[in-house]
């Protein structure tokens, strides 16, 4: 509260609807309050919480994104696999704040120029899921040799099963044991391919939804 110290034709001392007053170097001065930008308020507040959903999203699958991303990094000399991931995750965020969510179907866990198998396909199996798809001549410069890598990410608690150095292309097919404490969570599936040097990997793809039945 404002106080005006020698009546209404003295200095005024603190705030006073929208006028603040305060002294400097001993001269009695006024000011209006400052307005609130409410649209800056809303970007901190909205980049925060993008921030949070970001750093969520990836803790658990660190090992993952580090094979995932490391060619992405490559390309930044600044960056290392995790500034490439935030980077990339961030932007399949969705909603308006403070309603802000991931559509899982744009977020990529891999980014890479690696050629990905023609079909993929995942079914629910006993005790895990099972991953498969085409095996026929890959296009340069995809190998045979390629491994797979696959992931089954529980939004709801945070939490991933995975394989980042899986089957080769050849193959054809992998199997990913699930969690039993997992049983009654709701997974995000992904697949991805790198070399088997390690110096190329493909984009994930998001291969749908699957809830298991407790």
């Amino acid at each position: 509260m404002g106080k005006l110290t020698n009546g209404f034709s003295g200095p005024l001392r603190g705030k006073l609807g929208n006028a603040v007053g305060y002294v400097v170097k001993g001269e009695n001065r006024v000011r209006g309050r400052a307005e609130r930008n409410k649209e800056k308020d809303r970007e901190w507040t909205d980049g925060r919480l993008s921030t949070k959903l970001a750093s969520d999203l990836l803790r658990p699958v660190k090992e993952y994104i580090q094979f995932g991303f490391a060619c992405e990094a490559e390309k930044h000399k600044t960056w290392n696999y995790y500034n490439a991931a935030y980077k990339y995750v961030r932007e399949a965020i969705a909603g308006v704040y403070p309603d802000l969510y991931f559509d899982y179907s744009k977020v990529l866990f891999a980014m890479g120029d690696l050629p990905l198998p023609h079909s993929m396909e995942v079914k629910l199996v006993e005790r895990g899921l099972k991953f498969t798809w085409d095996t026929s001549t890959p296009q340069e410069p995809a190998s045979i040799s390629d491994q797979v890598m696959v992931m089954a990410y529980y939004p709801e608690i945070h939490k991933a099963d995975f394989i980042r150095s899986g089957s080769g292309r050849s193959v054809g097919s992998e199997f990913l044991p699930l969690n039993p404490m997992y049983e009654d969570q709701i997974a995000e599936i992904y697949i991805a391919f790198i070399s088997d040097d390690r110096s190329r990997v493909s984009n994930s793809v998001h291969l749908g939804q699957i809830k298991r039945a407790g």
